[in-house]
């Protein structure tokens, strides 16, 4: 068999310039594929191991009604895991006027924000940090926290009215602005308001404190979750997660919340 000169020299060439050029975009094209994928999958997983914590301090936080008949008080968001005072009640029943340092309080000083005080609940220190490594936010009732108010149904009393506001007690809207659980009315069972509320401050971390107690960065002053790490008032933000990241701030919200009503952790109210 005969073959020229051009067609072997053509066979030993190899690829061309051009089929070199085409074969790189493939692959490149194959590997952004597999890297955002493994990208968006390690997203959901975090959100997914953040929302199996809060599910985790909720169930913790039952069991000590259980036991104590009353709310634990918030940790201090600002101790390291090495301090001795880590991960405990930061003023034993809330029944300081004062908010300690790492703790504020909010509507008219009836609610306490903080962090999770895992000692006091006997959960592993870990589980006061989210995917993201910063603490997940406790607010809660203060007055259930004082003398065995959880204990019988007759001593819980709804919290006073906040100034200007008809409200009593943590409130929660959704993404449009409506109330999730209205308990305006003073007049409604005392069973009817939110005892307490988990707050992972999501990817942007926007207001979350690190393992060492220090803001990660400061609170977003447009996005939809500024509502929640404003540390001013006793207004929380639960909607559907929206943390595409190119989303305009009016709209973006990637917090994961978790609250309860008083009808639903006091085992005397039925």
């Amino acid at each position: 068999m005969h073959i020229s000169v051009s067609s072997q020299h053509r066979a030993h060439h190899g690829f061309s310039l051009v089929e070199l050029a085409v074969v790189l975009v493939i692959i490149s094209l194959i590997i952004g594929s597999v890297i955002s994928l493994t990208s968006q999958h390690m997203k959901a997983d975090k959100y997914d191991s953040s929302s199996k914590k809060l599910m985790a301090i909720d169930a913790a936080l039952r069991r000590y009604v259980v036991s104590a008949g009353e709310l634990p008080c918030p940790a201090a968001r600002t101790l390291t895991v090495n301090d001795a005072n880590f991960g405990r009640e930061s003023d034993q029943d809330c029944a300081s006027a004062t908010a300690p340092l790492g703790t504020v309080d909010v509507g008219n000083s009836t609610i306490r924000i903080g962090s999770v005080p895992v000692r006091e609940l006997n959960l592993p220190d870990g589980m006061m940090f989210d995917a993201w490594d910063r603490q997940i936010t406790f607010m809660m009732v203060k007055s259930l926290a004082m003398n065995d108010a959880l204990r019988t149904a007759s001593a819980v009393t709804a919290p006073i009215a906040h100034t200007g506001s008809g409200w009593g007690g943590i409130r929660v809207v959704n993404a449009l602005g409506h109330d999730v659980f209205d308990r305006r009315d003073p007049a409604i069972a005392p069973r009817h308001f939110i005892a307490y509320a988990l707050i992972s401050h999501g990817e942007n971390r926007g207001g979350a404190r690190t393992k060492q107690g220090t803001p990660h960065i400061g609170c977003p002053t447009i996005s939809r979750d500024a509502m929640n790490c404003d540390d001013s008032d006793h207004m929380i933000r639960d909607g559907d997660l929206v943390n595409d990241v190119s989303i305009s701030n009016s709209s973006y919200f990637d917090d994961l919340v978790l609250w309860q009503p008083v009808s639903l952790i006091n085992p005397n109210i039925h």
